[in-house]
């Protein structure tokens, strides 16, 4: 295994120490380089104290990365030019393997408590345009000020009946990286999919958008927005799902490269709208240069989305 030629193709900066390279801990902010990787098995551990995370090579770089474990195995094993079928098998072996193991509400509400007017968290969320009606509603919480997710505002993401399938730790803190911290990759799932379909039933559409607040942020003026979490690629199973509960598709991602291009595409892969068209009705709707949803005022959320607003449903 070479680690130190994925280290360097990966930018990851690392100093040798013994029999292992020290490179700032993925798991947790680090400042000052606490994480050994032992140079023959990749085998890495978190020295700190408040850390103490480990576990194999490609655990550590799908962390370092924001990769699903399956790509990260792929990356180490310098498989890149696997097979489309044997990509496909072994993302879905994934899948079965790892994310469908839900966790608890009740052990999830204990270790991250709900996230209260007056506090840190509370004035981060409602600098962002929330309301306390959404904070409820997503269920959103608090990783506190100590571990892991310290400082940062805990988003659950649910499957579409309701279980808790993984959750984002979001930072309030400008410097700290990264900025979404996930604790597992849930690419079978949309967020804010089961509280839209809670709160307004029945969609005539889905609007398809990049971020987590940008979701929720459209669903407040009762845009039916759902977040593919980033730029992932729209595989199968998703593909299926769009297809169950809606009959048409709006993309809506940031205005601006990256979004442009997971929606048309480029020479190196097809965008959203190629992969989508063969088995939805779908169409683009484009935001201003450097914008997303989340960024803009109420007065342009209905100049751009008026037509897309809908009328809650009555319980």
């Amino acid at each position: 295994m070479n680690v130190e030629g994925i280290l360097r193709s990966l930018d990851i900066e690392y100093f040798q120490s013994g029999d292992r390279y020290m490179v700032q801990c993925p798991f947790h902010d680090d400042s000052n380089p606490s994480c050994g990787i032992w140079i023959t098995s990749g085998y890495f551990q978190c020295f700190s104290g408040r850390c103490g995370a480990n576990g194999s090579f490609a655990e550590f770089v799908a962390e370092s990365e924001g990769i699903p474990i399956w790509e990260a195995r792929r990356k180490v094993k310098g498989q890149d030019n696997i097979s489309d079928l044997e990509d496909s098998i072994g993302r879905f072996l994934d899948r079965d393997e790892k994310e469908l193991k839900f966790f608890k509400w009740s052990s999830f509400s204990k270790t991250f408590p709900a996230v209260i007017p007056e506090t840190q968290g509370w004035d981060y969320l409602i600098g962002r345009k929330l309301t306390a009606e959404s904070i409820v509603r997503f269920r959103i919480r608090w990783g506190g000020d100590v571990g892991k997710y310290r400082y940062r505002v805990i988003l659950p993401i649910r499957t579409v009946e309701g279980k808790l399938l993984a959750y984002a730790g979001r930072t309030i803190k400008k410097a700290a990286v990264p900025k979404t911290r996930k604790n597992r990759s849930p690419h079978s799932v949309f967020y804010g999919l089961y509280e839209l379909l809670q709160k307004y039933g029945k969609v005539p559409l889905l609007m398809l958008v990049e971020g987590e607040f940008d979701a929720i942020y459209l669903q407040q003026f009762g845009i039916p927005a759902i977040s593919n979490m980033g730029t992932m690629p729209l595989n199968p199973v998703k593909i299926l799902l769009l297809r169950r509960y809606c009959k048409r598709v709006v993309l809506n991602y940031d205005g601006d490269e990256a979004g442009e291009i997971a929606m048309v595409g480029d020479e190196k892969k097809k965008g959203a709208l190629e992969l989508l068209a063969k088995y939805i009705p779908v169409s683009i709707l484009r935001l201003p240069e450097g914008s997303d949803p989340n960024s803009l005022s109420e007065e342009e959320v209905m100049e751009i989305y008026g037509e897309y607003v809908m009328e809650e449903r009555e319980l």
